[in-house]
């Protein structure tokens, strides 16, 4: 099941992307819980036996969407939760006016960047040394939404 998340989801959000990003996620509960009172951020849940195994949040400007996170638990991964979580988040933004979504992935993510890929996003530009942790480049990467988009449809 796939639904969207609201601040009573909190919680089980920071748990979950403490887990799936092994301890190295910047965000508080509170952060979370705060960016719900803000207009423009959304975050979307995949749920396997009523347990949250995957996240999207992603944030609406006008027309434009910014993918800021996905995460799938990894013992969860490689069964297609993040395409499908992708794809309803996006569906669901498209119904609130989105026509474009950004998104930045590591340059050596692959697994992230083949899913992108089958979703119909295309690399647009790299940002080099982006991250500073590793000085690795950001791509990134941009969705058009339009109905006849084939790779897009369930």
């Amino acid at each position: 099941m796939i639904r969207q998340l609201n601040s009573d989801d909190s919680k089980a959000i920071h748990q979950l992307f403490l887990e799936a990003y092994n301890g190295h996620w910047q965000w508080s509960e509170m952060e979370i819980s705060q960016s719900f009172n803000k207009n423009y951020y959304y975050y979307w849940g995949v749920y396997c036996d009523q347990q949250l195994i995957g996240v999207a949040q992603l944030t609406l400007l006008f027309n434009e969407a910014e993918l800021i996170n996905i995460a799938i638990l990894p013992t969860h991964q490689q069964h297609g939760l993040g395409k499908q979580l992708l794809q309803a988040a996006l569906e669901q933004l498209k119904q609130q006016g989105m026509t474009q979504c950004l998104l930045e992935v590591r340059e050596y993510n692959q697994p992230a960047k083949v899913l992108y890929e089958k979703l119909g996003f295309i690399k647009i530009d790299q940002r080099p040394h982006y991250y500073t942790d590793t000085q690795e480049a950001a791509d990134i990467y941009q969705w058009k939404g339009n109905d006849d988009d084939k790779n897009f449809s369930h």
